[in-house]
């Protein structure tokens, strides 16, 4: 799953209120990228990992350039409607 296909699955998890649920019920740490790939691959979404993780990490760095004064601070990126990609790699859903 690229980056694009994330979308698309989100896509589908703003459209399902039931999945959604099931996913915001993952716990207060979110669903781990790996999770989430099998989860988007039973749907039937193509999945890559590691091309999804580089595009993530690229994502979260788009999204703090120029604004740290050069330090490392960790940062939670809004993905979709109902769906955090946080700084540990992690996918928060609310319903």
């Amino acid at each position: 799953m690229s980056l694009s296909g994330l979308k698309a699955f989100l896509a589908q998890v703003d459209a399902d209120e039931s999945l959604r649920r099931d996913l915001a019920r993952s716990g207060p740490d979110g669903v781990p990228l790996e999770a989430l790939a099998l989860i988007a691959a039973a749907r039937g979404f193509q999945v890559d990992l590691a091309g999804l993780k580089d595009e993530l990490s690229d994502a979260a760095l788009d999204a703090v350039a120029g604004g740290t004064g050069g330090s490392a601070v960790p940062v939670d990126v809004a993905i979709g409607t109902h769906c955090l990609l946080t700084h540990d790699g992690r996918l928060k859903f609310k319903d």
